[in-house]
């Protein structure tokens, strides 16, 4: 081992090796901004906040836009106006919702990515989410800074450190969302999320 740290050294040490070192990184550098420019030139990501949520707006109609397929026609309308003809819809949790929604009724969705979304819907919702004694905060309109907190970490799991800005996220959302989601869910104005995933 001495032997080979030894070696290391004289060839760090060794100009060429430094010369070498210094084209390849520079190379490396080059090769890097190049794909960006590529890769950016034919795939753009859109991230944005749904209404009521992060740095979007309340929404003007809650009693329409806070379901399911209202923050997926949300989703729709942002990229009809952005003139995106077709997109890989991805979402986490509510927004997972949203992307399948996308899938079954925007015809421009190539293909849906969702994380952390249980795909389900109509008769079988409730059987998709593991039941817990914080359940009950999901469709509650206001929160505590204490229930949110709950809320957050409920979703992160235990043993997961809370973030500031998802105490943050959790105590801006519109709280108003809540309720009318259930509503939505026990009217059935959202289409079945299993079924969609099954036909994709």
């Amino acid at each position: 081992i001495e032997m080979e740290n030894d070696m290391a050294a004289r060839i760090a040490a060794n100009p060429k090796y430094q010369q070498y070192v210094n084209t390849r990184s520079r190379f490396g550098l080059i090769l890097t901004e190049i794909m960006m420019v590529v890769y950016y030139g034919y795939i753009a990501i859109i991230a944005f906040d749904l209404p009521g949520h992060g740095k979007s707006s309340d929404a003007l109609e809650p009693a329409k836009t806070y379901s399911i397929t209202g923050f997926a026609d949300a989703a729709m309308a942002l990229l009809e106006a952005l003139k995106v003809e077709r997109a890989v819809a991805m979402g986490w949790s509510l927004g997972g919702h949203a992307a399948l929604e996308m899938m079954a009724r925007w015809p421009g969705t190539a293909a849906g990515w969702i994380t952390g979304t249980p795909p389900a819907g109509g008769a079988d919702m409730g059987e998709a989410f593991l039941p817990s004694d914080k359940m009950g905060l999901t469709f509650k309109p206001d929160f505590t800074e204490e229930e949110a907190r709950t809320q957050v970490q409920g979703g992160l799991g235990e043993g997961v450190p809370m973030e500031p800005w998802m105490l943050a996220a959790s105590l801006r959302a519109d709280g108003r969302f809540r309720p009318l989601m259930l509503q939505s869910a026990v009217e059935g104005r959202d289409l079945d999320g299993r079924k969609i995933a099954g036909e994709a």
